[in-house]
């Protein structure tokens, strides 16, 4: 039996009622685990109502095959990470919506590209924002654009 007596004039005096709450909250959890574990089981995957042939993997495989990869076509500045980029065209000039990472929290911004390679950053379009509880959280993504394969890569407008 565990002894809960504490010195008359004790700062721990004061614990004692946390002490107790937390030793029934203890012997709460032993009654927990001797109850027998929830039986579960595994829910099948329907299945599979149409098959794709090999023919047709082949053929979109040779479509959108990348004969070359080109490695990193974008760093951050120092001491930054660049995450999430979503490219879209206008106009004649590419552009890609990235967030960075400083290493506590995520700002949004744009670079622009004539042949998808190179990129000339342009700067923030989401920057950290002033002693609010997500003011190091600013990171947005492309929510309306065009990403068909072979489509205009644009960007569409809500309702218009």
């Amino acid at each position: 039996m565990l002894n809960l007596s504490l010195p008359r004039h004790s700062k721990a005096l004061r614990l004692r009622p946390l002490l107790g709450a937390t030793l029934m909250t203890l012997a709460s959890l032993d009654h927990v685990a001797a109850q027998q574990p929830e039986q579960r089981s595994v829910i099948p995957a329907k299945p599979a109502t149409k098959e794709v042939s090999q023919a047709d993997m082949q053929r979109v495989f040779q479509e959108i095959k990348t004969p070359h990869k080109y490695g990193v076509v974008l760093k951050g500045a120092e001491g930054k990470m660049v995450d999430s980029p979503s490219v879209f065209r206008h106009g004649e000039k590419w552009y890609m919506v990235y967030v960075t990472f400083d290493g506590d929290g995520y700002e949004t911004e744009i670079a622009a590209s004539d042949d998808l390679l190179e990129w000339q950053p342009l700067g923030k379009i989401l920057p950290f924002g002033n002693d609010t509880w997500d003011s190091v959280q600013s990171g947005v993504y492309i929510a309306l654009q065009d990403f068909r394969w072979g489509a205009t890569y644009g960007l569409a407008q809500h309702d218009g």
